[in-house]
């Protein structure tokens, strides 16, 4: 697998840590899946379906992360309705 010299890739160490993360993430799909983003088996809905799984996913983990929250760190659930009813 290429990895590029993250150094070079910004001045922002933020961003590098972000690079190198993809590049990792890349090579462990490719292992696990044997396949590349570059696929041609999948029609639009079906990149459509991943995204929806994989946001949904994303939303669980969200979930999960304000559960274990200390009272003082989140908001309340109260607090939380409110929110979305302004919207």
């Amino acid at each position: 697998m290429y990895f590029m010299e993250t150094s070079r890739v910004s001045g922002d160490s933020i961003v590098n840590t972000v690079v190198q993360r993809f590049l990792q993430r890349s090579e462990f799909g490719q292992k696990k899946y044997g396949v590349t983003l570059d696929r041609k088996d999948l029609n639009t809905a079906d990149w459509i379906q991943h995204m929806q799984e994989e946001l949904m996913d994303a939303i669980l983990y969200l979930e999960k992360l304000k559960t274990t929250l200390a009272p003082s760190e989140g908001s309340s659930t109260q607090e939380n309705v409110s929110m979305s009813e302004k919207e």
